[in-house]
Order: C-alpha cells, then sequence, then structure tokens
C-alpha cells in the first residue's frame, strides 16, 4: 500500500495542491473535494503534461501558481472564470490576462505582452519580475486603475520616469535595480495615494534627497542602498510614521532629524559608532513626546 501524500502548499490565496503526473489521478481526486484554493504546477515536482487542459473539469479554482513551466501550454488557464491568484515562473506563451476580470493579484517574469489592463478592474497587487523598457524607464508598464501595490525585482533601468502614470498606487517596491541613479520623479506622487516606499538593494541611486518631496507617504525603507549624507532630506515627509535604514551608510551619522517628524512612531537601523543616538534612544524618545 503507498504512503504517498499529496503536497498541499499555503499561498496568500489558500491552500494549493502540487500536481505530481506519478500520482495523478490521486492528485485530481483530492482536488475534486472542492476545499482547495487550487494548484501547484511545476516541472520540478514532477509536473509532466504539455498543458493544463484538466483545469477544464475544475472551473471554480481561483488560484494558480506555475513555476518551471516553459514547456507547458497555458491555454487551459481560459477555463478559470473566476480566477483571482496568479503566478507565472518561467512561462511558454502569455495568457491574455483580461479573461480574468476576477483577478486581485499577478506575480510573474516580465514581458510585453503579459499585460494586465482596465479588463482587471479587481487587480490590486503586481509583482514583475526582470522588468526591462527600451527607454530604461517605467514607462512600459501598464496602467491598471484599481492596482494598490506594485513590486518590480530585478531590473536594469537607470530612470524612474514613467512612475507618475500610477497614480493610483499605495506602495511601491523596487528589489534589485542594479543601474538605477535618478529617482527624482518619484516625486510626481508626492500628495497622492502613496503610502509606502521600498528601495532594496539599489546601490547607485544618486538623488535619494528627492524622497523628501514624499509628503503622503507614511512608511518608508532603504535597505542596501548607496551612502546618503544626511537625514535632512526627510523634513519633507511631514506624514511618516515609520523610517527603517538598513546596510545603507548616514554619512554624518545625525540622527536628531529624525525628532522633528511630527508623526514618526518607529526607526530602525543597524547601531553604527558614529551615530548621534542608538535606534532605542531614537524610539524611545519618539514615545516620550
Amino acid at each position: 500500500m503507498s504512503d504517498w501524500q499529496p503536497n498541499i502548499c499555503d499561498c496568500p490565496a489558500g491552500d494549493l495542491i502540487t500536481i505530481d503526473s506519478q500520482h495523478w489521478d490521486a492528485c485530481l481526486r483530492r482536488l475534486s473535494k472542492g476545499d482547495l484554493a487550487g494548484v501547484h504546477i511545476s516541472a520540478m515536482s514532477r509536473y509532466a503534461e504539455k498543458d493544463l487542459e484538466f483545469l477544464r473539469d475544475f472551473p471554480n479554482i481561483t488560484a494558480v501558481a506555475i513555476s518551471y513551466g516553459k514547456g507547458i501550454d497555458l491555454a487551459g488557464l481560459q477555463y478559470l472564470k473566476g480566477l483571482q491568484y496568479l503566478t507565472l515562473d518561467t512561462y511558454k506563451g502569455p495568457p491574455d490576462l483580461g479573461q480574468f476580470s476576477k483577478l486581485r493579484t499577478l506575480s510573474a517574469e516580465w514581458s510585453p505582452q503579459l499585460s494586465p489592463d482596465e479588463r482587471n478592474e479587481q487587480l490590486e497587487n503586481l509583482t514583475l519580475f526582470k522588468y526591462k523598457c527600451p527607454r530604461s524607464d517605467l514607462s512600459c508598464l501598464p496602467v491598471v486603475p484599481s492596482l494598490k501595490h506594485l513590486e518590480l525585482n530585478l531590473s536594469a533601468i537607470t530612470s524612474l520616469e514613467g512612475v507618475e502614470r500610477q497614480r493610483h498606487v499605495q506602495s511601491l517596491h523596487f528589489y534589485r535595480f542594479a543601474k538605477l541613479t535618478r529617482i527624482a520623479d518619484i516625486t510626481s506622487l508626492s500628495g497622492g495615494s502613496l503610502q509606502l516606499v521600498k528601495f532594496e538593494l539599489c546601490k547607485k541611486i544618486e538623488d535619494i534627497d528627492q524622497l523628501g518631496q514624499l509628503e503622503s507617504v507614511k512608511k518608508m525603507t532603504l535597505d542596501r542602498c548607496a551612502d546618503i549624507k544626511d537625514l535632512e532630506f526627510l523634513r519633507g515627509c511631514s506624514q511618516l510614521e515609520e523610517f527603517v535604514i538598513l546596510d545603507t551608510k548616514i554619512l554624518s551619522g545625525d540622527l536628531r532629524p529624525l525628532l522633528d517628524l511630527p508623526k514618526l512612531r518607529y526607526f530602525c537601523t543597524s547601531d553604527k559608532r558614529h551615530h548621534s543616538h542608538s535606534k532605542a534612544e531614537i524610539n524611545a524618545l519618539l514615545r516620550s513626546r
């Protein structure tokens, strides 16, 4: 008697079953119970089929995660009219996202052909990997009015020009932008919906002080970015409640500007000898106000 058990993994949308072609019937029987959000498809997890036609029998699935799927025909996704959560890592031929009007979360490797639009009126969370644009900026990004959270990972662009088209976005996360030098265009979002901004592993930014014009931002993170002269630029961030700066050198060491931010409640950093205060001292002073 086989002791094989299906692999059930969790994702933000709920539990997914990993479809194993060596245990095909057992996987589909488990999926038929109707208590799972959807499926995880991966060639690395023994998915050996060439397509997703089996999804025709499971139209109520709301979540699909596909990894190492370069040889898989994705046309079978068309049966999932209620799809809310989709991740695509190394895929063959992007699907028409417009057919998923209930899609709320999309995480995928960038392709100009994989472009959400106004038909995705419920899309709130978008994560794109390896974003590219001939102009080396953000002008190639789609504009989705419902979008609230935009995360971009691994890009060689040099400028944030084009970000002004994303005025509806509440949070922006830039991760591993090895050549990014100019971020001044982000100031066009000042006073709008933007509340959270995070730069991580962006070591060549030359105008980080432009972040000081984001008067509506409540949370800001600088993680492993280029050295900054001082924190004076933060004085313009009148709504800032949380500031995190990690492995990013503050050359002046003066942390006192943080105490002049009227709404700041939390500060996190790695303590350094040249800092005017420790992290604990700053947070204690903030609490005592």
